[in-house]
């Protein structure tokens, strides 16, 4: 089986902390959908897998159709929750919650947002979603329309990384990238970002 990963289109939205919140993208989903099965190729997926948020469903689901493949949504491909900080912009959080907001910055690899989940969480129910859909798609590609995080932690479980290494890679939008047992099957994981992974 190989993985195509493919991120979801920007979002039209700056300084504002998102990861379960719905927010307006700067595509829409019919041209994004045929942005990437341009960049697809030959590849063809045999599936689609989404993460259930609007910015990659809808996507996912154009892409299907133009595929002419099913596609599935589970909630393991969400993006992080950053629970009581979701859809707050990044300034507001500062002077509300400054304390814990200077924490999180300074250690945000380990320490969930107040109310949300932790990096290694996400790790954790991205790699549960791999291990269960292997058996049933074994010998198939699939597509899996995503956010960055999730994306980043299917890479390093599946080319076998160090997840505190991806954190640290690009996730480009809309393009597709197949990783296939240990190796980058198709394009380049690029490793320039020295960002939170949002």
């Amino acid at each position: 089986m190989a993985i195509f990963t493919c991120r979801h289109a920007p979002a039209a939205v700056e300084g504002v902390c998102y990861g379960r919140s719905n927010v307006p993208l700067k595509m829409a989903p019919g041209p994004a959908a045929d942005l990437v099965v341009e960049r697809l190729g030959a590849v063809e997926p045999r599936a689609i897998w989404s993460s259930p948020l609007a910015r990659a469903r809808d996507l996912a689901e154009q892409i299907a159709h133009r595929l002419g493949v099913p596609m599935h949504a589970d909630a393991r491909l969400s993006e992080i929750d950053f629970g009581l900080w979701e859809g707050l912009p990044y300034s507001e959080i500062e002077r509300r919650d400054r304390a814990r907001f200077l924490r999180w910055q300074a250690d945000w690899e380990f320490l969930p947002a107040p109310g949300g989940e932790s990096l290694h969480q996400l790790q954790d129910r991205v790699e549960a979603w791999y291990k269960g859909r292997q058996s049933e798609l074994d010998g198939a590609d699939v597509l899996v329309v995503s956010h960055a995080g999730p994306i980043r932690a299917l890479r390093a479980h599946v080319l076998g990384t160090l997840f505190e290494e991806e954190l640290r890679t690009d996730v480009p939008y809309l393009v597709p990238e197949g990783l296939d047992a240990g190796r980058v099957a198709r394009g380049s994981v690029r490793r320039i970002s020295t960002k939170p992974f949002v």
